[in-house]
């Protein structure tokens, strides 16, 4: 897992006269990068030491000033390193698929307790190894200088954590997030029907559903379920005219367009346009279109996998925001302190029955006959703890690029204990691709045989 533990190396330039402040020296290895680096004063603890006023006879006459060492401590992470080792042999596999490779250049898996915010696991690929960075890497220096010169000429930036740092057009993954927005405006409740006829529009603006046919009359539930682009365009419209703010303060809400507070690894913001900032990105004026564009993950909006994850941990757990962990406990030995506690960032206030509405929609997604991964879970034993979950199709930039796959799930359905994002970059549509590696990730989490 080098993108969660990171690497150790020999200070900056920048960095030698803090070290030295503190009784380290040039010379001294310290963490570079990820958990070694943003837990370096745990993990290597620092020096202490005593100036006394002595006598010619040796005898101390006075203490002029003291500082106690502290000890280095280990760390446990929250990170469950067999589902860890699982999901990369998973996605490991995926990627022997020649095509797949040929048009995409990663992926990322992060899975989260929605109870307390603990990840339990934290996938990048590709993934590289990490002890090449180390000043005395186990494979001698020769090969460490082959291994990072094979690194640094990778154009698929294996270094990139894509779970943290990656900012990725959303999909349909979007439509909880306006679910959310059209149920709490009012404008929208369990009842309200829309008639998809397998297309939007207005007056020349024609946009066509992944159905052509139409999905028939939906409601939010079903929308969710059938993943009905219609509905939500006309959501996303019908919201900008009550107020062009309500989408894009949602997403604000729920924790797009700012990181997420995890704090032990870099991680990208993100971003989500509102009728403030879409003018200096695109040029134009904001209009319903950015709304409706907003309201099925498509246009400026982008988000990391990890952000997502939160998202969808707010919709299991009743609607608190919770700050990403990845380091439990610190200590030595068997005398260990908690690290890890649970963090409500925020309160969305979300009513808990809308809630319930849209995590209905999603319980469908996996069982019943319309929905979107129905085909994928047929058969698992994952329906007996159920599995409710999103898919996702983002059409990506770039000329005869694939779209992102995205699956985002949790279980069990009746107390939701975990989230899981899966997404495959250029990898075409969620239901094809991110579903079943989630449905395999999954079992093994359950029954130990992906």
């Amino acid at each position: 897992m080098p993108h969660v533990i990171g690497h150790v190396g020999y200070p900056d330039a920048d960095q030698i006269p803090e070290l030295e402040a503190i009784g380290f020296n040039a010379e001294t290895i310290i963490g570079k990068a990820g958990v070694e680096a943003s837990m370096n004063d745990i993990l290597g603890g620092r020096p202490g030491g005593r100036l006394s006023l002595v006598g010619a006879d040796g005898r101390r006459l006075r203490v002029l000033g003291e500082v106690r060492s502290q000890i280095p401590e280990s760390l446990w992470l929250t990170i469950d390193a067999d589902l860890q080792r699982a999901v990369l042999g998973l996605l490991q596999e995926l990627y022997e698929d020649e095509d797949l490779a040929e048009n995409s250049q990663g992926a990322a898996v992060v899975i989260m307790d929605v109870t307390n915010g603990e990840i339990l696991a934290l996938v990048s690929w590709p993934t590289y190894d990490a002890s090449n960075f180390n000043p005395f890497p186990a494979v001698g220096r020769e090969a460490a200088a082959a291994g990072l010169s094979e690194l640094l000429e990778d154009e698929r930036n294996p270094q990139i954590n894509r779970v943290s740092q990656g900012a990725y057009v959303t999909g349909s993954v979007m439509k909880g997030l306006t679910a959310i927005a059209a149920l709490e405006s009012d404008l929208y409740d369990e009842d309200s029907r829309y008639h998809c006829i397998g297309s939007w529009s207005y007056g020349a603006d024609i946009r066509s559903d992944w159905l052509p046919s139409g999905h028939g009359v939906m409601s939010v539930q079903s929308g969710i379920t059938n993943s009905c682009n219609p509905f939500f365009y006309e959501a996303g419209f019908r919201l900008n005219a009550k107020d062009p703010w309500a989408l894009p303060s949602y997403a604000l809400l729920l924790g797009l367009g700012q990181p997420t507070g995890i704090n032990q690894i870099p991680e990208s913001a993100g971003n989500v346009p509102t009728p403030d900032n879409v003018e200096r990105t695109t040029g134009l004026p904001w209009s319903y279109s950015h709304a409706v564009n907003l309201s099925i993950g498509q246009g400026e909006v982008q988000a990391s996998p990890l952000q997502m994850a939160r998202l969808y941990a707010t919709i299991a757990n009743g609607g608190f925001l919770l700050r990403p962990q990845l380091a439990r406990e610190r200590g030595i030995l068997d005398q260990r302190s908690l690290v890890a506690r649970r963090d409500v960032m925020r309160d969305t206030g979300v009513d808990p029955h809308n809630l319930a509405i849209i995590r209905r929609g999603m319980c469908d997604v996996t069982t019943s006959y319309s929905g979107t991964a129905s085909q994928q879970f047929y058969g698992s034993p994952l329906l007996d703890v159920g599995v409710c979950g999103k898919t996702g199709t983002a059409q990506a930039p770039g000329d005869d690029k694939l779209p992102h796959s995205w699956f985002i799930a949790h279980a069990p359905a009746k107390q939701p204990q975990i989230v899981i994002v899966t997404m495959v970059e250029n990898a075409g549509e969620g239901s094809s691709v991110a579903a079943p590696l989630t449905r395999r990730i999954l079992e093994y989490y359950y029954f130990g045989s992906p």
